[in-house]
């Protein structure tokens, strides 16, 4: 199916987050030369769309009484009733929302919440006709996405033979408070792409399962194939942090305290890296999740690791035209260089240490960067065909 190419893949997020704008139709020199085809056949793939494992069938609105009634055969506790706003139907049935629920087609059921004032995600699979909560996606989340539905099908190993997925809508405003009224988390984004990133490795390329993991990280990449903005499931193309890119915050940081070296953000440079480079390559789409799509995307970073980045810039550039000309003999991060990425990554760990998938987000980027580190153009070549 799909498989992976192209180069310069294992930027790090705290790079890699100036890289991606969030400007993806920002117009770039149409005469920019494309990086040739220098990696290896495992690392590329064919086919950029995306397979989802299961069919949307769109929004439900039932009575409360159909709602009741799937709580009641389901045995879920119908206290969390109270604080549900969506639920989704994960199902081999058909369902019009006009009658009950077909409780024996009926495979899984994600519900949607307020859980201590922040949206909060639980999942209960079908065993032996009983629906049974699955305790590690019991999650705290910021919004509905294709990627989450997905991978809860996946983890979950439910069946995906003629499988459907409704949302159920009309649920509920909680003591006059809509879904956009709680907190958001980034949790169950975490959780979902740390667990397919860390498959994504220069080391052992030839064992990833290529079909599920391109996939979900092509779902999931930043601005596309989400239901953005709120919890309540609008979808529409973004993903966006509603900041701003993170380049512009970090360059708005250094221009707000007069420091020089906000003129290191070359956002025309970032793009040719952007759109020559990590579009194309499945390790390219890692860092792409890893930036929009869990707690990176809503991290304060401090004024001191503006500058850490910034600092760094334009080693980044010189990588950038070293790996497009395919200089073999250039080495790819220097000892000098990883250091100074791994004390950015560690400056961010110290102000997130409740965090636990982030921290192993940050621990497997740090992984990559050991990997690259004193390794030419070359020898990254030779290792990955």
């Amino acid at each position: 199916m799909k498989k992976f190419y192209y180069y310069l893949l294992i930027i790090p997020t705290i790079i890699f987050s100036l890289i991606y704008s969030c400007e993806r139709d920002k117009a770039v020199d149409a005469s920019s030369n494309k990086t040739n085809n220098i990696f290896s056949k495992k690392a590329k793939y064919a086919n950029p769309n995306v397979d989802l494992n299961f069919t949307n069938s769109g929004e439900l609105k039932v009575s409360q009484e159909i709602i009741n009634k799937l709580f009641e055969k389901s045995k879920i506790n119908l206290d969390i009733l109270n604080s549900t706003y969506n639920i989704l139907l994960y199902t081999q049935g058909s369902e019009s929302g006009k009658s009950e629920i077909d409780i024996n087609k009926l495979l899984g059921i994600s519900i949607y919440g307020n859980k201590n004032g922040i949206f909060h995600h639980s999942f209960y699979k079908k065993l032996n006709n009983e629906f049974v909560n699955i305790k590690e996606l019991d999650l705290n989340s910021d919004k509905i996405t294709f990627q989450n539905t997905a991978f809860v099908i996946n983890y979950a190993h439910l069946p995906t033979n003629q499988l459907s997925v409704y949302n159920i809508t009309n649920t509920f405003n909680i003591n006059n408070k809509t879904a956009d009224d709680i907190e958001s988390s980034m949790e169950l984004d975490n959780f979902i792409n740390y667990s397919y990133g860390q498959q994504v490795k220069l080391e052992n390329a030839e064992e990833v399962d290529s079909d599920v993991v391109t996939g979900m990280l092509r779902i999931g990449q930043g601005c596309s194939g989400s239901c953005e903005g709120s919890p309540s499931g609008v979808c529409g193309n973004g993903g966006c942090n509603p900041r701003g890119c993170i380049s512009v915050i970090l360059q708005n940081m250094l221009v707000a305290n007069n420091n020089p070296l906000s003129t290191n953000f070359e956002l025309s440079k970032l793009y040719l890296i952007r759109d020559n480079i990590l579009e194309n390559s499945l390790f390219g789409i890692k860092y792409k999740n890893y930036y929009y799509n869990t707690s990176f995307s809503m991290d304060d970073l401090t004024l001191s690791e503006a500058i850490s980045v910034a600092k760094i810039l334009p080693d980044l550039y010189s990588l950038y035209d070293d790996v497009s000309n395919n200089r073999s003999s250039k080495v790819v991060f220097s000892a000098e260089l990883g250091s100074k990425l791994k004390a950015i990554i560690e400056s961010i760990k110290n102000h997130n240490q409740n965090n636990t998938n982030y921290i192993r987000i940050l621990d497997d980027v740090k992984s990559d960067i050991d990997f690259l580190t004193d390794k030419t153009v070359g020898q990254l070549n030779e290792a990955i065909y």
